[in-house]
């Protein structure tokens, strides 16, 4: 009943989660007055009382039977009240969350004071994000400097502005973002020199930067800030992310773009929660904690890029700051199966909890033996151990790894006091279930159940394992010993991996099956070696920093030669294909847990070769769902990471004679700012070449695409007449040439100049008008057309290229879904032509409109606007911002528009019937 109960108390809230965000929670004055907090501690004395009367077998009446009929009817009764009150504290708490998180976008002046570390700093390629919290904010009406902003926030120290007046009574948490300013490439023969307005914002970017990374926590600073509101996304990144969960978890209510920070410091500005206790204990641990970046972040441009990295990882392991780890170090973890070592763990709270442990012992032995008069000496390494794991925790973020085994010793100390005989995985279920009771949020964090799951497997495997007795071991030799020892690791690393992987599928979508071999020697490595010397240096430091710096030299070596080595392995010809990526439906789940049924039942009770056939059932279903090919030509719109920047994937199964089939899979880009000198001006991307590879290289992955039979970019490579020629370096080229270097590509068709673009394993083709490709048959089912596009013309405005595709099927356009890529959205059509019935008529013509200025349609509609029309079903897809005329879509006759971004398309409101 306890596994029973525990179990569906945690789907019970995660359902009851989902319902609360999906439909929202209605204004009620009961709701209000009932405190989340208090629920909780009602729970867990229910839960209490339930173990109590579990474990005590009190006779309620004379007659035996009733007795036990009654208790177990009392039992029944208390778990049905703590389903209802855990379905009511995640109502409660979504509606705390609900009623302080920002509706509307705002800009605004506002006093923000830092909440912890920052998880990034500013550089040239990273941006900033920090946790913050508004404490008061006034409308902006005229945008402030710096210099100003300083003199605004005096003017408040010093009681001369309203400010005190305009303190929040429920002051929100916020997300602060700034992003670094798109950079020109690194050579521009061409390149002019900047003027006094380009001089002077350069200046002012280099001064945010340098403020915002210098901010401590718990500082105050006065701020232009534009507030947005968090939005529930409709479809996940390219990884399955999902952003509004991941803020919400971390209770925050809004993201906040900062426009310029003021560089005084608002040290005499107090608030209510300077006075509490535990907010000035944390506020201290922060303050540790950001002393320890500076240390590693001091003289850090003069390091090599591996130093600045494996310093980087030390400094993560130590404290769970993970600001100076780059995208290519995370992928690298990612690659090899090891990011989970990134985080504070167990491992690390455990082993600082028994270093502290085994001093003070030994400290007590030598001086204080009278010590023991009062404690037992279990009972003293207990109460060290559990403090130093609440104080590690609390240093490195108390995230849910570390707080969970703080936790679970001092439940475990607790169960071994009071004498219950309770085992280790039901204390680890309650735990779990009183997390959830305390912030339900956590439910959506994927190291939530990836840290139990992975306990509790360890628990099962250890507790499984045969034992052998120390009077056999004494007669095998250490050469025996450690064969024996790397087969018992690597047993487990089989279990773990194959037991986790249903829940990492289901969490992400995709497991790295280098994890498998990397995770042999990796974990090792820094349980044993780089975690035991890390937290040494770092209690070293506390007395002297030399000698810690010393110590660390030789961690950043390791962990450097450790980079070395794992970039040469996942650099192999075998590493290409390194992810298993599947969509976990609920029948894979159900064969996964019939695979792991065996193993966990007690030993004889199953055969543990009844798990093959399940095994082998879920291996068949896997491969299936891999090579599955789908069943009608589908285009897939990719999530890029910019909105004005269009990533589409176009699968077209082909049926051969011989009964096989095989998948045609193109890649269309396309950017879609204007290039007219009137918005030349606009926001820049922030995306680079690298951070939208990786984005499409997972969706291709995740839509199983081993191979492409093009690639082609819509949109001009340079416009040399044009301003923005200038400061935009080819980031379509550059990311089209690194895809076709992942995953074997045919064509490479480019729009525009092809002077100058990277070298790359392809030689681009023109994307040009006329240029046309088809299948080698006498009646191919696809065509690729390119209709615009004159690189030979001295007007970069007539170079981009749209596409026409002629299908001898309907093509279904669907918005990618991460998770699972089957039960993608289909895009929303705005219908222009309802007056011909083409319902009898399978074909159809499909427009990729390219464009970035009216002269591309303009030039077609002067040198090939008597082209033969086609008959079947038109659709026209492009981007709202597109400058076609509604003139160009009559002449088309098309029937339906679809817009990248799902807004309406001007031109398609105003198009008429021809």
């Amino acid at each position: 009943m306890f596994w029973l109960l525990g179990i569906a108390l945690l789907l019970v809230m995660l359902a009851a989660l989902s319902v609360a965000t999906a439909i929202g929670v209605p204004d009620s004055s009961l709701l209000d007055a009932i405190s989340p907090s208090l629920l909780a501690v009602f729970g867990i004395v229910i839960a209490l009382m339930m173990i109590f009367l579990h474990y005590r077998q009190l006779d309620f009446f004379a007659n035996r039977k009733i007795s036990i009929v009654g208790r177990q009817s009392l039992l029944m009764g208390l778990a049905c009240l703590l389903i209802a009150i855990s379905i009511l504290q995640v109502i409660t708490d979504h509606k705390v969350a609900q009623n302080s998180q920002i509706r509307q976008s705002l800009r605004v002046q506002a006093v923000v004071r830092i909440d912890g570390l920052s998880d990034s700093v500013m550089t040239d390629e990273t941006g900033y994000r920090q946790v913050a919290v508004i404490e008061a904010m006034q409308p902006m009406t005229t945008k402030l400097s710096p210099t100003e902003l300083n003199q605004l926030a005096k003017q408040a120290l010093e009681g001369q502005s309203s400010w005190q007046a305009d303190k929040l009574t429920d002051p929100p948490r916020v997300l602060l973002q700034a992003y670094p300013k798109p950079k020109p490439p690194l050579t521009q023969p061409t390149s002019k020199p900047l003027s006094t307005f380009q001089k002077k914002r350069q200046i002012e970017e280099g001064n945010l930067a340098a403020n915002l990374n210098a901010l401590m926590p718990n500082e105050r600073r006065l701020m232009t800030l534009t507030i947005q509101p968090l939005v529930e996304s409709t479809e996940l990144a390219a990884s399955g992310f999902d952003s509004y969960r991941w803020l919400r978890s971390r209770h925050i209510d809004g993201t906040a773009q900062v426009q310029a920070v003021s560089s005084l410091a608002m040290t005499d500005w107090q608030s209510a929660t300077d006075d509490r206790t535990l907010q000035k204990f944390r506020q201290a641990i922060d303050q540790g904690r950001f002393k320890l970046r500076a240390h590693f972040y001091q003289n850090h441009q003069t390091y090599t890029d591996d130093e600045q990295q494996a310093r980087a990882v030390t400094l993560s392991l130590l404290t769970g700051d993970r600001s100076l780890i780059n995208r290519d170090t995370k992928e690298l973890y990612q690659i090899a199966g090891i990011s989970h070592l990134l985080a504070i763990s167990g491992t690390h709270v455990l082993f600082l909890a028994l270093i502290l442990a085994g001093i003070v012992s030994k400290i007590i032995d030598r001086f204080w033996t009278a010590g023991y008069q009062y404690l037992s000496r279990w009972q003293w390494r207990f109460l060290v151990m559990v403090a130093a794991a609440f104080l590690y925790a609390l240093f490195t973020g108390f995230d849910v790894p570390a707080a969970r085994t703080a936790w679970t010793l001092l439940a475990v100390g607790l169960v071994r006091l009071t004498l219950l005989p309770i085992s280790t995985g039901k204390v680890l279920l309650a735990l779990a279930v009183v997390m959830a009771w305390l912030d339900p949020m956590v439910l959506w964090q994927a190291g939530y159940w990836l840290s139990f799951v992975a306990v509790a497997l360890l628990l099962t495997y250890e507790e499984k394992r045969p034992k052998k007795s120390p009077e056999a071991q004494a007669y095998i030799s250490w050469l025996t010993r450690a064969w024996q020892a790397f087969k018992g690791l690597f047993r487990l690393q089989c279990w773990l991996f194959l037991a986790l992987l249903p829940v990492t599928l289901l969490l992400f979508g995709k497991v790295s099956l280098w994890g498998l071999v990397v995770n042999l020697f990796a974990i090792g490595l820094f349980g044993w070696v780089l975690v035991p010397l890390n937290l040494l240096a770092g209690v070293i430091y506390l007395l002297s920093p030399v000698a810690a710096d010393q110590l660390w030299r030789l961690v950043v070596q390791i962990v450097q030669n450790l980079h070395h080595v794992i970039a040469w392995m996942t650099e192999l010809g075998a590493a290409k294909q390194v992810w298993l990526s599947t969509t976990m439906t609920l029948s894979l789940l159900l064969i996964a847990c019939a695979a792991m049924l065996p193993w966990l039942l007690p030993r004889g009770l199953l055969s543990r070769y009844l798990a093959l056939p399940a095994l082998f059932l879920f291996v068949m279903t896997v491969n299936a769902q891999n090579q599955a090919l789908l069943s009608v030509p589908t285009l897939f719109i990719l999530p890029t990471g910019d909105t004005l920047t269009s990533a589409v994937l176009l699968q077209y199964p082909i049926a051969k004679k011989d009964s096989s089939a095989r998948q045609i899979s193109w890649l269309i880009l396309s950017d879609h700012r204007a290039i007219d000198k009137a918005s030349w001006q606009q926001r820049p991307s922030h995306l680079d070449a690298q951070k939208l590879t990786a984005t499409l290289s997972d969706s291709l992955q995740r839509l199983k695409v081993a191979k492409l039979d093009g690639i082609i970019v819509q949109s001009a490579a340079q416009s040399r007449d044009e301003p923005t020629s200038q400061e935009s370096p080819p980031l379509l080229p550059t990311v089209a040439t690194k895809l076709a270097e992942q995953i074997t590509t045919h064509n490479y068709w480019q729009a525009g100049n092809l002077d100058d673009l990277p070298k790359g394993v392809l030689s681009a083709q023109p994307c040009q008008a006329g240029k046309t490709w088809k299948i080698q048959e006498t009646n191919s089912p696809i065509r690729i057309e390119a209709m615009t596009g004159w690189g030979d013309i001295a007007d970069s405005r007539v170079w981009d290229c749209s596409l026409q595709i002629d299908s001898q099927l309907p093509i279904e356009i669907v918005h990618f879904n991460a998770v699972n890529p089957k039960q993608s959205a289909k895009a929303e059509r705005q219908l222009l032509n309802t007056a011909r019935d083409k319902s009898q008529n399978k074909t159809e013509r499909l427009i990729l409109d390219g464009s970035r200025h009216p002269y591309s349609w303009q030039l077609w509609e002067l040198l090939c606007a008597n082209q033969v029309r086609h008959d079947g079903k038109l659709t026209w897809l492009t981007h709202s911002r597109s400058p076609t005329s509604s003139e160009i879509l009559s002449k088309l006759a098309i029937d339906s528009a679809i817009t990248y971004d799902k807004k309406p398309l001007e031109a398609a409101l105003t198009a008429l019937s021809p």
